[in-house]
């Protein structure tokens, strides 16, 4: 599972800690919440920008936050870097999977099951 490194050690709840551990995000959790991130066309069709779904970020942490690793309970009181830290871990799941989902078929990797009936 994806360690987030902080910029300190934090003490909350108990517990001190200097990293966060996230689960990678499962079917259920992207149904449930969607897209962390949304890219648009600018509006003369050329160029994009990106609009981060703080509210959905937030989410996923509450999802993907492994317990006692330090928990959610401890999280909330990051500072700003660290919570940037966070945030972008979370969005680079979903950048990871989509750059891994666009790459080219390897031709010698076998036929296409989808298209066997």
């Amino acid at each position: 599972m994806p360690i987030v490194k902080l910029s300190r050690r934090y003490e909350a709840h108990g517990k001190a800690f200097d990293e966060v551990e996230l689960r990678e995000p499962k079917l259920r959790d992207h149904f449930a919440i969607g897209d962390p991130v949304e890219v648009h066309a600018g509006p003369d069709g050329e160029g994009r920008f990106v609009v981060e779904q703080v509210d959905r970020v937030a989410a996923y942490l509450e999802r993907l936050c492994v317990a006692d690793r330090p928990g959610l309970e401890s999280v909330q009181d990051l500072d700003l870097v660290d919570s940037i830290a966070v945030k972008q871990a979370i969005i680079g799941f979903f950048i990871a999977a989509r750059t891994r989902s666009s790459r080219p078929t390897n031709s010698s990797s076998g036929p296409d099951k989808t298209s066997q009936a």
